[in-house]
């Protein structure tokens, strides 16, 4: 509507003359006035047109080259006399005239001028203003901070309504009655005298003598008497030793008072000591003890009861801790160091420790130790240096002295000892030994052998530092020797390590190495591995289905095979794998373990299961549906989308999951993203994802491109709760609650507003075909939208029934929309016609089913309370038949069907 704004832009350019009649010109219309040859051609094409009820456009052509201005005349009705109206500045060609009254006629004639007079009129330019019924209000809303009142408040989209009519229903949205009226341009009302812990629903239209607006969507509000809101926030604050200065948050408007609870050295014993006046925020206590911890609670209080407790606060009363005496340092090994003092403090709060390497100069914090402790061992030391440290104490009004410093050396020791020693037999006359170097400062490793006992231990050779293996050569055959292992440095020696034996007798083959096990179908699995040994006579393939307990021997072949094809294996099925090899002396030991899950070749069904999380179902047999796997998501899943081998996952709070699902029986987490807002519904486009993400997120659009690491490529604040959304051609279609919002998403680095519906109640969920949307409208039922046109989208057809009629999701196939609705189950509607939709039949459901997906000809339905997974077969022509049903999932919230 235009009103008042281009009034504003015109002041500067209308000359009106001191009385309202007719301006004076620099010159005249006398006949005899030798310049009057010289005076503006006039105006043509004179035209008036209606923009709204009280607005005129005036447009015109200048002829005129050399004029002044333009003098604008008026006549009311077709009777009296026209009347001057507004000069305008030169080249001017047309005026928006506001503020006319509705339902009247006015006529119009120009004429421009200038020094040598005025130009002749043009023709005479007719329009009459319109009156119509006015526009709906919005947003309107329903809140309660009194026992009895409720406040209404909505936003006026009208410029011509006479009044607002409220109407109320007590307890249900059946039995509206009218309440009162307000005066127009009104905008909030307080209605008072509710019953107590009632819920009131009310809405609002716009009247005029024309006719009344539709109704605003309905909004709530529960009456009841409330004591006042918990302080929070509490913050304790020492002033000094006898004072205490308590604030808060306060977060009511009826409160009376506030109690203060105060408990000494415990919070376990409070009681009241003081109370504060309504609306302070602060409260010095005084006659306290120093050295003493206090805690603080506090409530609200009024005549209907009290808040609950606010937050604990603690203060200590001020005193400066004294530095801790008897430091010592003592090295238990060449990494660890054990310091001890002793506490000569009644009231630190920790102790700094400080260290300094190589020298006693620089030293730099290296940890915060907790109060009353006296004694610290560090395990991380750096080997081979000389460590200096120094302690004090502190607390939170400060810091004693330090402590003496003391020094440690964790290179003046003996070694570490080396540990896992291990002996084996290569060949009939060498032994390899390893073993593990704990150490950073041995000189070198003794090395001791018994032959044929291990009692009688002959040092046979100084390994160097640093080593952990040692090949031992010239080893008689047919012989077991014992070995042990010690470090030595100048200040002394380790421990010896354990005792480790071996024989250099004839021996079983080394184990095969790296086995490796590929799915390369659905029944065919690839195996490969390395064989390491050179007296290998064959290897033996042992192989698991379904777990890792059951192995059975599948097939031997001859050593020089390292790799092996496997047919005819179950789909969606997990094997596990091991090799060994043998000769005349035995067996080796077993490989690795390799598993791998063979592939699927069917329909699954990815099922967003709330606080279960995802569900994955095998659906290829619709009367036999299995469940495959599932993945628990740490909040409450309630949508998901699924491209190529990755499933994405709308978690409520938690914002975006992606999960690898090319293992549909073990999904996996790969990467996240945690939206600003509650995460409703996810489409995906190419490398992006466009996630609903309600009142707080609005539309975020992620680049998926890189799954494991997602990143936001912008926000899109739209005016509601952004509740659903649907992706189609440049388009998005988003279910705002409120509203469709339709937006340019071309180019996924912007996006632009096009256009908007104002949905009656609440839109929940969006689905588009061609030019027709699907709006499934929690109150207002099932709306069918045109958006041919999207800059102007408009409702053009709609079907609810007389009783209630809660829609949740839609989707379209074919000339079908396919609504869940509350209390109803699936519901069938013909919108071939979309103007005049048509219920074709229903699937009842024992519960409440939450979102419907179109595969083929078959529809599945996912809900709670019972539904779990319905599947149905709607080929018949939009009559619906329930062909399978699986009750695993618990709390279904969404639904994907795909081919895999």
């Amino acid at each position: 509507m235009l009103r008042k704004t281009s009034i504003l832009i015109l002041i500067s350019l209308i000359f009106l003359s001191c009385d309202g009649n007719s301006p004076s010109s620099p010159d005249d219309n006398n006949p005899d006035n030798p310049h009057n040859n010289n005076r503006p051609p006039a105006p043509e094409e004179l035209q008036a047109t209606v923009i709204s009820e009280t607005v005129i456009f005036l447009t015109w052509r200048d002829m005129a080259d050399d004029e002044d201005g333009f003098d604008i005349y008026e006549q009311v009705g077709n009777e009296g006399e026209f009347n001057f109206l507004m000069r305008l500045a030169s080249n001017t060609d047309s005026i928006t005239l506001d503020d006319k009254e509705p339902v009247t006629e006015y006529y119009y004639r120009i004429r421009t001028f200038n020094i040598h007079g005025y130009s002749d009129f043009t023709e005479t330019a007719r329009a009459s203003t319109r009156e119509v019924a006015p526009t709906r209000p919005v947003d309107l809303r329903a809140w309660t901070d009194s026992e009895t009142d409720i406040i209404l408040s909505w936003r006026d989209r009208s410029a011509n309504e006479d009044g607002f009519q409220v109407f109320e229903s007590p307890g249900d949205t059946l039995n509206f009655q009218q309440l009162t009226s307000t005066a127009a341009d009104s905008t909030d009302l307080v209605i008072h005298d509710r019953e107590p812990q009632t819920t009131y629903y009310y809405r609002v239209r716009a009247v005029n003598a024309f006719g009344e607006s539709d109704y605003c969507h309905t909004a709530w509000a529960t009456a009841g008497s409330i004591p006042p809101q918990a302080p929070t926030n509490l913050r304790v604050r020492a002033l000094s030793d006898v004072e205490i200065e308590l604030s808060w948050q306060d977060n009511s408007l009826v409160e009376e008072y506030f109690e203060i609870f105060e408990s000494v050295g415990d919070s376990l014993d409070f009681r009241m000591v003081d109370s504060a006046s309504a609306d302070d925020t602060s409260r010095t206590l005084t006659g306290r003890e120093g050295n003493t911890t206090y805690f603080y609670k506090i409530r609200a209080v009024n005549g209907y009861g009290q808040s609950d407790y606010s937050n604990v606060g603690d203060v200590f009363t001020p005193g400066f801790p004294v530095p801790p005496v008897n430091f010592q340092a003592k090295v238990i090994s060449e990494s660890a160091i054990q310091l001890t003092w002793e506490d000569v403090n009644d009231y630190e709060s920790s102790y700094e420790l400080h260290e300094s390497l190589g020298d006693s100069l620089s030293f730099h914090w290296l940890m915060t130790i907790f109060a009353d402790e006296t004694s610290v061992t560090l395990t991380e030391c750096r080997s081979n240096t000389v460590h200096w440290f120094k302690l004090l104490a502190a607390n939170r009004y400060g810091q004693s002295g330090f402590s003496g410093t003391v020094r440690a050396s964790t290179a003046e020791i003996p070694p570490t000892a080396p540990v896992e020693l291990y002996a084996q037999a290569r060949e009939e006359t060498v032994i390899y030994l390893e073993w593990e170097d704990n150490s950073a400062i041995e000189e070198g490793f003794e090395v001791f052998e018994s032959q044929a006992d291990s009692l009688n231990f002959n040092l046979i050779m100084v390994a160097e530092p640093n080593t952990s293996l040692q090949i031992l050569t010239g080893r008689q055959a047919n012989t077991t020797y014992y070995y042990r292992v010690r470090a030595i440095n100048s200040y002394g020696r380790s421990h010896f390590t354990n005792t480790a034996r071996a024989s250099t007798a004839e021996l079983p083959p080394a184990a095969p190495e790296n086995l490796e096990a590929h799915a390369i179908s659905d029944t065919q699995v690839f195996l490969s591995w390395h064989n390491i040994s050179l007296n290998a006579d064959s290897i033996e393939i042992y192989e698991s289905e379904g777990d890792i307990g059951n192995y059975h021997l599948i097939s031997t072949l001859p050593a020089k095979y390292v790799c092996l094809t496997l047919g005819g294996r179950h789909q969606a099925t997990t094997y596990y794998y091991r090799v060994r090899a043998l000769n005349r002396y035995g067996y080796s030991f077993y490989s690795n373990t390799a598993s791998v899950t063979t592939h699927i070749n069917g329909i699954l069904a990815f099922v967003a299961d709330g606080q279960e999380g995802l569900m994955i179902f095998d659906v290829t047999d619709p009367t036999n549906s299995q469940l495959l796997g599932s993945y628990n998501t740490p909040f409450y899943a309630v949508d998901v989308a699924v491209s190529g081998y990755n499933a994405y996952v709308a978690d409520g709070l938690e914002g975006i999951l992606i999960l690898d699902i090319s293992i549909p029986t073990r999904p996996r987490l790969i990467g996240s993203y945690d939206t600003p807002g509650y995460a409703h519904a996810i489409e995906l486009r190419g490398d992006y994802a466009y996630v609903a993400d309600d009142q707080m997120g609005g539309i975020q659009v992620l680049d998926v491109s890189d799954p494991s690491r997602p990143r936001r490529v912008l926000s899109y604040d739209t005016p509601g709760q952004a509740m659903d959304l649907a992706l189609v051609g440049p388009y998005a279609y988003v279910a705002d609650y409120y509203s469709l919002q339709i937006l340019d998403i071309s180019n996924p680095g912007i996006i632009r507003y096009v256009g908007d519906y104002d949905s009656p109640g609440f839109a929940l969920d969006v689905d588009v075909v061609d030019s027709i949307a699907c709006v499934a409208d929690f109150v207002g039922g099932f709306c069918i939208v045109n958006v041919a046109d999207p800059t102007n989208p408009r409702r053009i057809g709609s079907y609810s029934r007389e009783v209630t009629y809660y829609p949740r999701k839609v989707s379209i196939s074919g000339s079908y929309a396919y609504f869940v609705v509350d209390g109803v189950g699936l519901h069938a509607i013909d919108i071939s016609d979309p103007t005049h939709p048509t219920p074709v039949d229903e699937f009842p459901v024992n519960g409440q089913a939450f979102d419907v997906a179109i595969h083929d000809s078959n529809a599945y339905i996912v809900g709670w309370q019972g539904v779990g997974m319905q599947i149905i077969d709607i080929s018949n022509g939009g009559w619906l038949h329930g062909i399978g049903a699986i009750y695993q999932p618990r709390d279904g919230q969404g639904i994907t069907v795909v081919e895999y």
